[in-house]
C-alpha cells in the first residue's frame, strides 16, 4: 500500500512532467496500456481507446486542480480514462447510435484474450465470461493492474469495503465456475 511519502513523491513527478516533456513521456510509456485497457473495457475498439487515452492525458494535464497527490497517479489517470470512454458511450447512446465496437466485438475479442495461451487461463476466461462486465472490470483492476481496494474505490466512485466485498464475492463465483467447469 502507498504511504504519503509515496504520494509526494508522485505529486512532485506529475508536476514536473506538466512541464518537463521527457518526463510527460515517461509517464505516458509507463502509464498508456493501463488506460488503454480501462478504456477499452468500455469500447470494446482497439483504436477508440487508444483516442481516449490521448484524451484522457489532455484532460489530466489541462485540469486546474490536476492531480492532487491522493491516491496513486495510475488510479487518477485509469479513473480520467474510464470516465471520458463512459462519457463518449453515453453520449453515442443518448444521439441513439450504435454503441461504441459494437461493430467489431465479435472479430475483436482484445489484449485479454491475446494473453491466453494454456488450457488453465482458457478455463479462467470461461469464467469470467459469467460475470457481469462492472465485475470483470473489478477483478481487472485489482489483479492485472494491481490497484489497491482504495484505488479501485477511487476509480470506481464507491467505498473501500464495498470493493473487498465485492472482490471476495467475485473470487468465489469464478471459484465456483472453474469447479463446475472441472467436475
Amino acid at each position: 500500500m502507498a504511504t504519503t511519502r509515496d504520494h509526494t513523491a508522485e505529486h512532485d513527478r506529475w508536476r514536473q512532467a506538466r512541464n518537463n516533456r521527457e518526463s510527460f513521456n515517461a509517464l505516458y510509456s509507463e502509464y498508456a496500456p493501463s488506460m488503454h485497457r480501462a478504456a477499452w473495457q468500455v469500447t470494446h475498439n482497439e483504436e477508440t481507446a487508444w483516442d481516449i487515452v490521448q484524451q484522457a492525458f489532455l484532460k489530466a494535464i489541462q485540469s486546474e486542480a490536476g492531480y492532487g497527490g491522493r491516491g496513486s497517479i495510475k488510479g487518477w489517470l485509469i479513473r480520467i480514462a474510464r470516465n471520458t470512454a463512459l462519457d463518449q458511450w453515453r453520449q453515442r447512446k443518448r444521439r441513439d447510435e450504435q454503441p461504441l465496437g459494437d461493430q467489431e466485438r465479435a472479430d475483436d475479442q482484445g489484449p485479454e484474450y491475446a494473453l491466453i495461451a494454456d488450457e488453465g487461463l482458457r478455463r479462467v476466461a470461461r469464467a469470467m465470461e459469467h460475470l457481469s462486465a462492472d465485475e470483470r472490470e473489478m477483478i481487472r483492476l485489482h489483479v492485472q493492474e494491481d490497484l489497491t481496494y482504495q484505488e479501485m474505490a477511487d476509480i470506481l466512485g464507491r467505498k473501500t469495503g464495498a470493493i473487498r466485498v465485492a472482490i471476495h464475492r467475485i473470487r468465489k463465483k469464478l471459484a465456483a465456475g472453474l469447479e463446475e467447469e472441472h467436475a
